[in-house]
This record gives C-alpha cells, sequence and structure tokens, in this order.
C-alpha cells in the first residue's frame, strides 16, 4: 500500500506530465527531460544530479504497488533483467 503523500505526489506528477506533454512537441521523454518543468511546478525542490533519480523513484515505488497505470497513465515502462526504462507520452 502506498502511503497518501505518495499518491497525492503521483496525481500531482500526472498532472503535469499532461500539461508538459501538451506544451511540448515530442515524444518518449524521459525523466531527466520532465524534471526541469516538475521543478517550476514545484513537485521537486532541485534537479537531483543523477539524471531525474528522484522521480523515477516515484515511478518504481508507484510501479511496484502495480498502480503505475491507474496514476501516472502518461508513463509507460520497459523491464529488463535489472533495469527499467521509463517513457513519458500525453495521453
Amino acid at each position: 500500500m502506498l502511503p497518501e503523500a505518495l499518491l497525492e505526489k503521483a496525481r500531482r506528477i500526472s498532472e503535469c506530465l499532461q500539461e508538459y506533454c501538451e506544451i511540448t512537441s515530442g515524444q518518449n521523454f524521459k525523466p531527466k527531460d520532465v524534471l526541469p518543468y516538475l521543478v517550476e511546478e514545484g513537485i521537486f525542490n532541485q534537479i537531483d544530479s543523477r539524471n531525474g533519480r528522484d522521480l523515477r523513484e516515484v515511478f518504481r515505488r508507484v510501479d511496484d504497488a502495480g498502480r503505475l497505470a491507474e496514476l501516472i497513465p502518461q508513463v509507460t515502462v520497459e523491464r529488463k533483467a535489472q533495469n527499467r526504462y521509463w517513457y513519458i507520452n500525453t495521453v
């Protein structure tokens, strides 16, 4: 079960990702591409030094709970043996 604070953060991220995709042309954005926008929107305090690690951590926790498609439908994941690759598109 996900904590309420994480659920709220995931909802806010989803809204901002949708806005970002609508105002930016392109597709298959990576977390490092959208993180500056999320910082501007106040969801994260700063851009981390690991190219979107904080955002990927939210994606991982929501994905591990089996709720990624429900809470952040803009994100798709490609699972490999050891890694996950995250792609962001408009819905």
